[in-house]
């Protein structure tokens, strides 16, 4: 049983996606995960729905409300992997951890060795490009952005942009709209959650501020794709999708 979106992504990627008889609400990739039946939220999973199932395994990433639930479970007597990759090497080592629990080692190491391949690709694309400073927007109301020590972090960085978010602190920082235009980014990518993603409501929002190089360059963009927010096999997908963004010079041939 998986209680974090990722996991669900790394099970079905190493091949066992028929082996979950759990999931949470917000497991919706690969479209077979929509099928399975859903045991609460990613902060709030359901003890009693996920015991009712009795799985051999659940699998949970730690959360700011999942503490609790998971005790209960392991009181249950329920067997509970706990992963978080919060970095790129994490999310690989997660790989590996999952894959050998769920006997399948090697696929682990094959699905860390094509996630290095697919990155370097991308890599290799943007390589001696001009760094653009780029602001990644996750919540317009209030405006909070990438901060450092993120995953979205390190994708930037790969993707040839220096992250003016890690200025406004580590993690998520709420930052006002003031400090988001002094900190002149030449890209704004925005991936606002809660339904605001959208490429008219992207436009429609920052128009307003002339005065942001990126906006007075015309490099503001709508990210609606999960995988930005998802430490899992899709890691290079939204990798490319980034550097699609800071440098689409760098894919005219696409």
């Amino acid at each position: 049983m998986s209680l974090a979106p990722s996991v669900t992504e790394i099970v079905f990627a190493l091949g066992l996606g028929e082996r979950l008889v759990g999931v949470s609400t917000y497991c919706d990739y690969p479209p077979e995960a929509r099928a399975i039946d859903k045991v609460g939220t990613f902060v709030t999973p359901a003890v009693e729905r996920i015991v009712a199932k009795q799985p051999d395994l659940v699998i949970a990433e730690p959360n700011v409300g999942n503490r609790s639930p998971v005790e209960s479970l392991r009181r249950l007597g329920l067997e509970v992997l706990v992963v978080d990759p919060d970095t790129i090497a994490q999310a690989k080592e997660t790989f590996v951890v999952i894959a050998r629990r769920l006997g399948v080692e090697d696929r682990g190491h094959e699905l860390v060795a094509q996630l290095d391949r697919d990155i370097a690709a991308v890599v290799a694309r943007v390589r001696g490009a001009k760094v653009r400073r780029t602001l990644l927007v996750v919540g317009r109301r209030p405006l909070i952005v990438a901060g450092g020590g993120t995953v979205q972090d390190e994708l930037i960085r790969l993707a040839g942009g220096s992250n003016v978010g890690a200025e406004g602190g580590a993690g998520w920082p709420h930052v006002s709209i003031e400090h988001a235009i002094a900190s002149a980014p030449e890209v704004i990518i925005d991936s606002s959650m809660g339904g605001e993603a959208g490429e008219d409501e992207a436009t429609s929002f920052w128009q307003g501020f002339a005065a942001i190089p990126a906006v007075r360059a015309g490099r503001v963009a709508a990210y609606g794709g999960g995988d930005i927010f998802r430490p899992g096999p899709r890691l290079a997908a939204a990798l490319a999708g980034i550097a699609r963004v800071i440098h689409p010079e760098r894919f005219a041939d696409e």
